[in-house]
């Protein structure tokens, strides 16, 4: 058995820009369907928050992959700062649409997920994936 030939994908900063856009307007137009639709009640389940977090982790893993470079080893914060700006004005812009659809404990739930997905892309750094065929 000879040595295997690892190859490995490279995706351009600007198709990871593109899909960092398009999840951002995708979050943007799913929040204004909602508005009218659905409310926010006093009380958040375990589910919903995790929902919340859930929503943001492709986000946070996406502008954690636009930022990093290899000069800069604090991609997370930049990312997570980023990310705090983006659900800061995501709640403010809710807050005036006709039905507020988004509470505190949301923000912090999408924080959350912006600050994972910064620490999962920050992680697959040091995973080396090799499948045998």
């Amino acid at each position: 058995m000879g040595k295997r030939e690892v190859r490995m994908v490279i995706v351009p900063k600007w198709i990871t820009a593109a899909l960092l856009i398009l999840i951002s307007a995708a979050m943007i137009a799913l929040v204004a369907a909602l508005s009218g639709r659905a409310y926010a009640t006093a009380t958040l389940s375990l589910r919903e928050l995790f929902a919340n977090a859930l929503l943001f982790v492709p986000w946070g893993f996406l502008a954690f992959m636009l930022f990093d470079r290899k000069k800069r080893s604090r991609s997370y914060v930049v990312t997570l700062i980023v990310g705090i700006v983006f659900a800061a004005g995501l709640a403010l812009w809710q807050s005036l649409l006709p039905a507020r659809v988004m509470t505190i404990a949301d923000s912090f739930a999408n924080i959350g997920g912006t600050f994972t997905g910064a620490a999962l892309a920050h992680l697959r750094k040091g995973v080396r994936v090799r499948f045998d065929c």
